[in-house]
């Protein structure tokens, strides 16, 4: 955390002296940093920033306090957000089509059991921009490790009352092309381990329930005071496995190579038990290693045409043998998994 702001993936643009901070030549460092947008998008964005911001300086004020700054944060897809802790609120930029077709997701039984904030989109010179509220709630990554397992108890549980409220049949047709078409990117050495998988995926798929979930479950992502609160859910609604994002939120960390303590917990440390309560309402018969098995469906369900598309937007056939091998080196137990009851 600096000066009261909490950064994510390197993708908040806030800087400590705002002396020399012209937007232009921070954004081009980190667009050529992170191999992001065309080498016209520093010039596009300080335009946008001058008009918002009223300055082409990105400034964080008040010596420390959060109560007195204006951030710019770069998404995953190259939308600007705009952390105004002035007038406590958060500007996207946004096509407006786009926020019209997002609309139904209001209406998604998650949001029933994690609220997201109220959202409006307003015109500006700049263009559409979505206006949300800022909450006075800690994203679960700031939290200390006793927080955080106070916190995760809680979102399991809540999980898991979302769970037994609106599960879906199993989808096996659907798990199965997943599986095969993401083995088509694997190298061979890689594709043998994986396919060899393939019965046990299979008998899991066949009792594997899904809901409609989040899709980008993560401690940036969920904000916590006493209730627990779902951001950036422009991804959401896809139908897939119960566990999905419970297994997203723990294996986020080793994606962006950030401590296991939320995995370690949640697979044989203080939240197993909680988290095998869950699994019993989303798997019909859990056998032993479901829970193991559940992390590695996570693995080719978001390398797959149907979650990549949403959660990527393209399709990098290399990204799943990079993320086999990152999940190979973290897990001990990766890829190793028993039939027995």
């Amino acid at each position: 955390m600096k000066n009261g702001v909490w950064s994510v993936e390197k993708r908040f643009l806030a800087l400590e002296d705002p002396k020399n901070a012209e937007f232009a030549q921070f954004a081009g460092k980190f667009f050529k940093a992170n191999k992001r947008g065309s080498k016209y998008f520093p010039d596009l964005a300080k335009a946008v920033v001058k008009r918002i911001v009223g300055s082409d300086r990105l400034v964080v004020r008040g010596s420390g306090k959060i109560l007195s700054a204006t951030v710019v944060y770069i998404s995953r897809s190259g939308h600007l957000k705009f952390f105004d802790f002035d007038k406590n609120e958060i500007l996207t930029t946004i096509d407006r089509n786009v926020h019209v077709n997002r609309v139904p997701e209001k209406k998604l039984a998650l949001f029933d059991y994690f609220p997201r904030p109220d959202r409006s989109l307003i015109k500006t010179q700049s263009g559409y921009f979505r206006r949300e509220p800022l909450l006075e709630a800690k994203p679960l990554g700031l939290l200390s490790q006793v927080e955080q397992l106070k916190s995760v108890h809680k979102i399991i549980k809540v999980y898991e009352e979302y769970v037994e409220a609106t599960r879906c049949e199993p989808d096996p047709d659907l798990v199965m092309t997943c599986f095969k078409e993401v083995a088509q990117y694997l190298p061979e050495a890689i594709r043998a381990k994986y396919l060899a998988l393939e019965k046990r995926v299979s008998s899991l798929a066949k009792r594997y329930g899904l809901v409609e979930a989040h899709l980008d479950f993560n401690i940036a992502n969920l904000l916590i005071n006493d209730r627990v609160w779902a951001v950036d859910t422009e991804d959401a609604g896809l139908l897939l496995p119960c566990l999905y994002d419970l297994n997203n939120l723990a294996i986020n960390e080793i994606y962006e190579d950030r401590d296991t303590f939320i995995f370690d917990q949640i697979f044989g440390g203080a939240l197993n038990a909680d988290f095998r309560s869950l699994m019993s309402k989303a798997i019909i018969g859990p056998n032993k290693d479901d829970d193991k098995l559940s992390v590695f469906m996570n693995f080719f369900m978001r390398e797959s045409q149907y979650v990549s598309s949403q959660l990527f937007g393209d399709i990098d056939p290399k990204r799943a043998e990079w993320t086999w091998n990152k999940l190979e080196r973290a897990i001990p137990w990766w890829g190793q998994f028993s039939d027995a009851h």
